[in-house]
């Protein structure tokens, strides 16, 4: 993932709001553009991408 999504404004804190699951420890998710990514937090490794409408 692109260093600049790595931000804080980036991570969605509130991921229940979206329906998302909440992340595992160590991993957070990322809001880009309408798309969400669960990232590893230390690498920035894409695990997961639920793609938006």
């Amino acid at each position: 993932m692109p260093k600049r999504y790595r931000e804080p404004r980036y991570v969605v804190k509130e991921y229940g709001r979206y329906g998302l699951p909440a992340p595992k420890p160590g991993h957070h998710w990322v809001k880009v553009d309408n798309d969400f990514l669960l990232t590893a937090i230390a690498t920035g490794v894409i695990v997961s991408i639920i793609a938006g409408s």
